[in-house]
């Protein structure tokens, strides 16, 4: 029996979806089961770090666990929920655990290494089997953003302008399937990352694309970003170790390895997970999105995990989709394109060629090819000039 820990999450519900479909038997642990739509054969159970005297039955006749934690870095002196469910794991007699951490792990001096170093130790040191995921920033982040996309062109990103190496969560997904249910992971740490480099920016062109929409990013000033995450209780030492994280290195933005070589094909690039979510931000979708939470009777959850989108027949507006025969790129369905559509995409790519650069990125139409580019020189050193 392999228990997922967050099975709700973006991650837990891919990989309950996987594990499942692969035959192996799954028990889906959430705080709100209410609000799982899993596939069959899976078991749902209510739990909750917060509450241990729960968390026996959960892992009872568990031999496998994919653990996370959704507890807020510096909520407490210490991490707690982690080490909880490390405890009940050990006493269940887990022979095996896989964590989803962070990317840095506990390196970097500040009070996120401290607290993430902390929850690693309480793996690492429990005398259990253990295996590390420490993913880059999640695609899934953009989702952030839909509420503002219902509302209109222009979208508040704050750092719009900083480059990383995003990772679908059904890749990280399927890195712990083949963790938990392979050999040859235990003691194993991996850093992973997304097929190509973007800016929040670049991502929300490619949405603009799927949409239709003149999407525009804005970018607020400093003061104003921190001032909006003090006022959500952040102790100010992870405030100030976040933003100088994410305005002084370049952390998050090489291309690593790690999916290509445990899956044997590359990771999966943004365009393909917008493709696939693209529902997840237009006015009618998203409604039915939460309708679909919020009451599990109502049938298939639009964007609860691949199996159930796969039951999501295109409508009438549906004008883009995934190449079938070149993966990450985008193709048309019949739908309306204009002239000026058609030329906006060609400057940029006219432009370029004449100036000699060599890769191309413009609203998801070319990407990074994690084959030819397998290294990323230092963000400073390229030249991404199109959209300013």
């Amino acid at each position: 029996m392999i228990l997922v820990v967050g099975a709700s999450g973006h991650v837990g519900t891919e990989l309950i979806a996987q594990l499942a479909g692969s035959g192996h038997k799954v028990r889906a642990m959430t705080r709100r089961p209410e609000k799982l739509s899993p596939p069959g054969g899976v078991e749902v159970v209510r739990g909750d770090a917060t509450d241990p005297s729960g968390l026996s039955s959960a892992f009872a006749g568990v031999d496998r666990a994919f653990l996370m934690s959704a507890e807020n870095t510096g909520a407490a002196p210490r991490p707690t929920h982690l080490p909880r469910l490390v405890e009940a794991a050990a006493r269940a007699g887990v022979e095996h655990v896989v964590l989803l951490s962070v990317y840095s792990g506990g390196t970097g001096g500040d009070a996120i290494a401290d607290w993430h170093a902390r929850t690693e130790h309480a793996v690492t040191g429990s005398g259990l089997d253990w295996t590390l995921l420490r993913p880059g920033r999640f695609m899934s982040n953009a989702l952030q953003w839909a509420a503002q996309i219902q509302r209109g062109n222009e979208v508040n990103i704050p750092f719009a302008t900083r480059p990383s190496a995003s990772i679908d969560p059904a890749d990280i997904a399927a890195v712990a399937a083949v963790a938990l249910t392979t050999d040859g992971h235990r003691g194993a740490a991996y850093q992973m990352s997304g097929p190509e480099v973007l800016t929040p920016v670049e991502e929300l062109a490619v949405l603009a694309v799927l949409l239709h929409r003149p999407l525009r990013a804005v970018e607020p000033p400093l003061d104003a970003v921190r001032a909006a995450m003090s006022r959500t209780g952040m102790p100010d030492s992870v405030l100030d170790a976040i933003l100088a994280r994410t305005r002084d290195t370049h952390e998050g933005t090489q291309l690593l390895p790690t999916v290509a070589d445990l899956l044997g094909r590359p990771p999966r690039p943004f365009a393909r997970w917008a493709a696939d979510h693209i529902h997840l931000f237009t006015d009618r979708a998203r409604a039915h999105h939460d309708h679909q939470r919020a009451d599990p009777r109502a049938g298939p959850a639009m964007g609860r995990g691949r199996a159930a989108r796969r039951d999501r027949r295109p409508g009438r507006d549906d004008h883009r989709r995934l190449h079938p025969h070149r993966p990450g790129r985008l193709c048309a369905r019949p739908g309306p394109i204009t002239c000026a559509a058609l030329l906006s995409s060609l400057i940029p790519l006219i432009t370029a060629a004449f100036s000699g650069t060599d890769v191309l990125f413009f609203s998801g139409l070319c990407s990074i090819r994690s084959a030819s580019f397998p290294r990323i020189p230092p963000v400073k050193e390229m030249v991404w000039q199109w959209a300013r």
